[in-house]
């Protein structure tokens, strides 16, 4: 559901020598991409009340970016060795350049339009992180479905 760019995901797999994010998502042109996977409950973003028509993230979304960015920062730290565990346990030969990260968290599907828009700036100004709640990755399955059943014309 994250597109067809991607082969089979690896799962909880170590960036460094502590570190794991849930999912690795090696991409069909053979770079690595990673997944973190928070709660459908948790909240994505919220009002920052210090500056009206302005979003801030939640404490558990923060956190996840925090969390992702320490994975990114492991994962140019030590992409040889990265590299060379991915190849020896599953097989997948990787490129490990400046990979894109995935936050899945939180539900949009009742939102109003200013907070959907509030995502979509709050995603805009984060490099290589991009936010996505649920309901929004369940669009995404359901349109890859509608297009692959679909008859041609």
């Amino acid at each position: 559901m994250f597109g067809a760019i991607y082969n089979q995901p690896i799962q909880k797999e170590k960036v460094g020598f502590d570190n794991i994010p849930d999912y690795i998502f090696p991409s069909i042109d053979g770079f690595l991409d990673i997944l973190e996977i928070k709660l459908p409950s948790d909240e994505v973003i919220e009002v920052d009340r210090a500056h009206p028509g302005s979003w801030k993230w939640s404490q558990k979304c923060n956190g996840a970016i925090g969390q992702v960015i320490n994975y990114l920062h492991q994962i140019e730290a030590h992409p040889d060795e990265l590299k060379r565990r991915i190849r020896d346990r599953h097989g997948v030969d990787l490129r490990v350049v400046k990979p894109r990260s995935y936050i899945l968290i939180g539900n949009s599907e009742n939102w109003k339009e200013d907070k959907i828009e509030g995502l979509r700036k709050m995603n805009h100004a984060l490099h290589s992180i991009e936010i996505i709640t649920y309901n929004e990755l369940l669009k995404r399955g359901q349109k890859i479905i509608e297009m692959y059943s679909s008859e041609p014309s």
